[in-house]
């Protein structure tokens, strides 16, 4: 499953408590998935990263949760999980 998500090995996978961000974020989950074609993920400056630690990375969660979390390449919906 990692090769079909992390665009040729230059993405990164994130571990989320569901629970929790969902306590913390109400109603961010209740979101349909979206399918495209080409997917545009929003960049993540590392730098600001660095700099502003977590509160930059909430930000920026936030910010670019719907591009992040709730769009899905069309071949996907073609695969057969197991």
């Amino acid at each position: 499953m990692w090769a079909h998500y992390v665009a040729n090995s230059k993405g990164i996978c994130l571990g989320i408590d569901k629970d929790q961000f969902q306590e913390d974020n109400p109603g961010i989950m209740l979101k349909s998935v979206n399918y495209k074609e080409l997917l545009k993920f929003p960049p993540l400056d590392y730098t600001k990263w660095q700099k502003g630690g977590n509160d930059y990375f909430y930000e920026y969660l936030i910010e670019n949760s719907d591009a992040l979390f709730f769009y899905k390449y069309t071949t996907v919906t073609k695969m057969n999980y197991f």
